[in-house]
């Protein structure tokens, strides 16, 4: 499922974005 897939990248991205600000 492609929304799926994109909303699972977008979630990643927080996720990585979140931990570079540590």
């Amino acid at each position: 499922d492609k929304a799926k897939r994109q909303e699972e990248e977008a979630i990643l991205d927080l996720y990585l974005s979140a931990l570079g600000e540590v």
